[in-house]
């Protein structure tokens, strides 16, 4: 009897994509390891396709966190609250609640993004998740050598871009989070 052992999620997803492309016939894809190759979650926050680099990511949770939350009484209100998650404490941070100060809707593609940093353990609900994207690293371009709308809320947290068919990918930042006084103090008072 074979024992199965527990899959890094990413990778599944990377698995998944490499099918798909091959079965599409579109891309001929190497299965070798490129170094030269960065790789990220997509994701939708707001109207915003964002990445978070895949090695801060340790899970995705499915819609159905929104019935486990635990309020935290005095927390700011994107700090929506905690969810046990295999016996240890999450806190569940509405990343869009925090950025713009708008609230995510409840919504069956909401996920949790489990992100874990040196000093944070945190889930980000985002309003949807694409999927494991992978861009060559010489093309991640600047967010000064690009034409878009200015948004101050984002440019604290995405440096930098790469661009899929004329779609532009902000590559959010955790360690600008990490550094962030109003995100590591969540209390209201």
């Amino acid at each position: 009897m074979q024992s199965l052992t527990p899959t890094d999620p990413l990778i599944l997803l990377y698995d998944i994509e490499l099918q798909c492309k091959s079965i599409l016939g579109k891309q001929k894809i190497d299965n070798t390891l490129n170094k030269d190759l960065w790789s990220g979650l997509g994701f939708l926050v707001e109207q915003y396709q964002l990445l978070i680099q895949s090695d801060y990511i340790s899970e995705i949770v499915d819609s159905h966190f929104w019935q486990n939350i635990s309020q935290v009484p005095g927390a700011k209100p994107w700090l929506i609250g905690l969810i046990n998650l295999r016996g240890q404490p999450l806190p569940v941070i509405d990343l869009q609640a925090f950025l713009y100060h708008k609230p995510t809707i409840e919504a069956d593609s909401n996920r949790l993004v489990v992100i874990k940093y040196k000093r944070i353990y945190s889930g980000l609900i985002v309003n949807k998740v694409f999927g494991l994207k992978q861009f060559e690293k010489p093309l991640r371009i600047h967010r000064d050598n690009i034409e878009k709308e200015n948004n101050c809320k984002l440019d604290q947290y995405v440096e930098n871009y790469f661009s899929d068919n004329e779609i532009y990918w902000g590559e959010f930042s955790i360690p600008s989070l990490e550094i962030n006084e109003n995100f590591l103090n969540a209390s209201r008072y």
